[in-house]
């Protein structure tokens, strides 16, 4: 019987394991979108700031 509680935690343990790593890789993936996108955020606004009208910040986006 000890035996079994082990073999069960120990599978308990692993599938906690596997949970909290996709988790956290899906948190690392979405922590890397947003910076990606706030990062073009902040690159379109310097280079859009002399724009002034909608042409202009089209040439703008076609140059990224």
């Amino acid at each position: 019987m000890p035996l079994m509680f082990i073999h069960k935690y120990s599978l308990l343990n692993r599938v906690y394991d596997i949970i909290k790593s996709k988790f956290l890789s899906f948190v690392s993936l979405n922590l890397n979108i947003f910076s990606a996108l706030v990062g073009t955020f902040i690159l379109f606004n310097a280079a859009c700031v002399n724009l002034n009208n909608v042409t202009d910040i089209f040439i703008t986006l076609c140059k990224f």
